[in-house]
């Protein structure tokens, strides 16, 4: 868990909360390669992005892409920007996207400025 700070709201090399997710985890430290990346999260369980990534999850009635809102402490990254300009991807409310209503197996959009977008999938564990 962690809450919005300067080092989550900024593209920075300050990455100890990132670096100790991974590891908690068992995913190498970058710059090393790895199919797998961590969720982080608020103290209150809110939704932010992976240690390198933003991401949107399919939610609502219709379906669309929501990714979390800028106040959890994602990075505003170009991509995410980009998305929601375009009207790909919406911003959530709050609370709408919640560690506790992550399903096994669902599906996740990925992206960021170098990688473009990717698909995930979630893998829940006791963690």
């Amino acid at each position: 868990p962690s809450n919005a700070s300067l080092f989550t709201r900024t593209k920075t090399t300050h990455r100890p909360d990132y670096t100790m997710a991974r590891d908690r985890m068992g995913i190498p430290p970058l710059p090393a390669p790895s199919n797998s990346d961590v969720l982080l999260y608020t103290f209150d369980d809110e939704l932010m992005e992976t240690s390198i990534r933003n991401i949107a999850f399919l939610r609502r009635n219709p379906p669309c892409w929501v990714t979390p809102r800028k106040e959890t402490g994602c990075l505003p990254g170009v991509m995410r920007r980009w998305l929601l300009e375009q009207g790909r991807i919406v911003e959530a409310s709050e609370g709408e996207l919640s560690k506790r209503d992550l399903v096994d197996e669902e599906v996740v959009l990925t992206f960021n400025g170098v990688e473009g977008c990717r698909w995930g999938r979630i893998v829940l564990t006791s963690t």
